[in-house]
């Protein structure tokens, strides 16, 4: 979890227990499709930490403090923890990129109100 500490230091956040643990434990086992409806499934890609940090540095401006993307489409979206009013239980969120650029809340689709409820959807 040494890793994700830096993220979890530099941004002023906790990042959910059952994300760190599955990130230490199956990091390599984790790319999968995203359900989001029946019609609606994209492949993803997990993050490791140094993506991460390249994409919140690269994209501040567009992500903020706010936003933590853990993983990535197919498309070059991003799936994403979402810390809006809170550092500690954030939401998962799709980060349309280039919808972005435009406006940055239109870019914001809620997908699930916490990882573990992600998590168990993706199963």
């Amino acid at each position: 979890m040494t890793n994700l500490y830096i993220i979890e230091k530099k941004y002023n956040i906790n990042l959910p227990l059952l994300y760190k643990q599955e990130y230490m434990c199956n990091f390599n086992n984790l790319n999968k499709n995203l359900v989001l409806s029946k019609d609606e499934k994209f492949f993803i890609k997990f993050l490791d930490v140094e993506n991460i940090l390249n994409i919140l540095n690269d994209n501040f401006d567009l992500l903020g403090y706010d936003i933590i993307p853990f993983a990535q489409t197919e498309y070059d979206d991003y799936i994403c923890f979402f810390y809006e009013n809170t550092r500690y239980n954030p939401k998962i969120i799709f980060f349309a990129y280039d919808l972005s650029i435009i406006n940055k809340e239109d870019a914001i689709f809620y997908l699930y109100n916490s990882f573990n409820e992600f998590f168990l959807n993706q199963k």
